[in-house]
C-alpha cells in the first residue's frame, strides 16, 4: 500500500499543464497528449506466444500500435485480448481535478520486479489508459485501497470507455 501512495505522489509530481481551456488538456510525462486515431486498417493481433517472452513488444505491437481497435470502446474489449496478468494498477487525476481520475495504469510486474527492471534500465511493460470520461475518485478509490486487481475492478473499469492508450516512457530507448 505504501508503494502505491508513492506511485500516486510521483504521478502527481510528474504532470504539466499544456493548455487551460478545453477538455483534459493536462498530461503526465508518461502519458502523451491524446493523439489522433490512426487511419487505415488495424494490424492483426499476435498471440503472446509469438513474442518468445518479450512482453514489451507484445504490449507495444498489440495494444499501442493497434490502439485504434480499442479507442471509443469499453476497456473490457482490450482486457479480453490481454494475455498478461495484471499484477498491479493505479488510477490518477494527473493534476486535472483531484476528484476525478483520467488515467488507469495497468502493470504486469510486481512492484519489486518493476523496480528491478527500472534499475537495470529496462522498460517495464505498462499500459496507460486515458478515459473518455473522467471517473469519480469516490468510485475508483475502493479498488485502489484493495491493493490488487480483482474481478470487481475488472468489471468496473471494463465498462469505461477508452479515449487513448499509451505506455510509460522511461527514456531508456532514447539515444
Amino acid at each position: 500500500m505504501k508503494y502505491k501512495l508513492i506511485l500516486l505522489f510521483a504521478l502527481f509530481i510528474s504532470c504539466k499543464t499544456i493548455k487551460k481551456d478545453g477538455p483534459i488538456d493536462v498530461i503526465v510525462k508518461t502519458v502523451p497528449r491524446i493523439k489522433p486515431v490512426p487511419k487505415g486498417p488495424v494490424p492483426a493481433y499476435k498471440p503472446l506466444s509469438t513474442y518468445n517472452g518479450d512482453t514489451l513488444n507484445y504490449v507495444k505491437q498489440n495494444f499501442i500500435d493497434r490502439r485504434a481497435a480499442y479507442i471509443d470502446k469499453p476497456l473490457s474489449i482490450l482486457l479480453k485480448d490481454l494475455e498478461l496478468t495484471v499484477k498491479d494498477f493505479s488510477s490518477g487525476s494527473a493534476g486535472v481535478n483531484p476528484n476525478e481520475d483520467i488515467v488507469l495504469s495497468l502493470e504486469f510486474y510486481s512492484y519489486l520486479q518493476k523496480k528491478s527492471k527500472i534499475a537495470a534500465k529496462t522498460t517495464p511493460s505498462t499500459i496507460i489508459i486515458n478515459w473518455k470520461t473522467p471517473l469519480p475518485v469516490t468510485e475508483t478509490i475502493p479498488f485502489i485501497k484493495k491493493g490488487k486487481w480483482s474481478d470487481e475492478a475488472q468489471a468496473y473499469f471494463g465498462k469505461q470507455l477508452v479515449a487513448d492508450i499509451d505506455m510509460e516512457d522511461y527514456g531508456f530507448d532514447k539515444k
